[in-house]
């Protein structure tokens, strides 16, 4: 996907692997923007240049989604429901703004790491939460609800707003 080239899913877009797929670029550029519902089951990954905007259904059922190229931050959008089953991973390797209203929910693993991740207020992470980079909290009526047990964190900046719940933060 080069060059501004947009995949525009307003349906279901099911990715079914046994091995690794991925969408990728070698000119930087691509978008993916999912309207409808993407469901993952296997390896899946947006490489590197290619972002991926959520204003849908995202149900990691199994194996790993990894998104690399982020959002578009701050032009992105990303104010879907992300969603993952026990034992499925989502991986935030690129900088993500996760807006208002959005919901990051489930059993499986989330890693978030290796680049800026911000979320807006009212967020509920559920499941096992592994932050190797910063996650910044600036607004006031922010609250991160951690409803998981075993989150690690590199890093948070809370400048602003809380976090609150029963799970353990480390």
């Amino acid at each position: 996907m080069d060059s501004g080239a947009i995949f525009l899913n307003n349906g279901t877009v099911s990715i079914l692997t046994t091995g690794g797929s991925n969408i990728s670029t070698t000119f930087g550029g691509g978008a993916f923007e999912n309207a409808g519902v993407f469901d993952n089951n296997g390896s899946f990954q947006f490489g590197t240049g290619v972002t991926f905007n959520n204003t849908g259904t995202v149900n990691v059922q199994s194996g790993n989604f990894w998104m690399e190229g982020g959002d578009g931050s701050p032009t992105g959008r990303h104010d879907g429901d992300l969603y993952r089953q026990f034992g499925a991973e989502m991986v935030f390797a690129g900088a993500f703004d996760l807006a208002a209203g959005s919901k990051l929910n489930g059993a499986g693993n989330v890693l978030i790491g290796y680049a800026p991740f911000s979320m807006a207020a009212g967020m509920t992470l559920d499941g096992t939460i592994n932050l190797s980079g910063t996650t910044t909290i600036d607004d006031s009526a922010t609250t991160v609800t951690f409803s998981a047990a075993n989150s690690t964190f590199g890093g948070v900046n809370l400048n602003a707003g809380a976090l609150s719940g029963a799970g353990d933060v480390t």
